[in-house]
């Protein structure tokens, strides 16, 4: 009975075990006339330096902060005083700018009041 052939991986996990600093690119040039891709080298040999714990863990970078609570105790505070606003009138600012369908649409719907209301106070005087 004739032996078995090795296995592609295997051949690969064999030569990074002589070689465990060769390149991905240097294995697959020495197996490319085998048949063997340049994928299933790249899979093998990461695998490989995985379970040698040869491969650094890679740091997720951290992205940019959520807008959180903190943004929202600013919001709290009227910018002409120092009295806080009630949870009552917050949530009746938030409906108002659900309505208007954002904050940019709201900010110009109470530029609008604005104006009519200084037009308003001119008036009377």
């Amino acid at each position: 009975m004739a032996k078995a052939e090795k296995s592609k991986s295997q051949l690969i996990r064999e030569y990074l075990e002589k070689h465990p600093d060769s390149k991905t690119k240097e294995i697959h040039e020495a197996f490319k006339s085998q048949g063997v891709s340049y994928q299933l080298v790249a899979k093998v040999a990461s695998d490989w330096r995985k379970e040698q714990g040869l491969t650094k863990k890679k740091r997720r970078r951290p992205g940019r902060p959520r807008k959180t609570a903190g943004t929202a105790a600013k919001a709290t505070t009227t910018s002409k005083s120092s009295q806080a606003v009630d949870l009552g009138s917050l949530d009746e600012g938030v409906r108002f700018v659900e309505q208007c369908g954002g904050v940019n649409q709201a900010k110009q719907v109470l530029e609008v009041i604005s104006r009519i209301s200084s037009i308003e106070s001119g008036k009377k005087k």
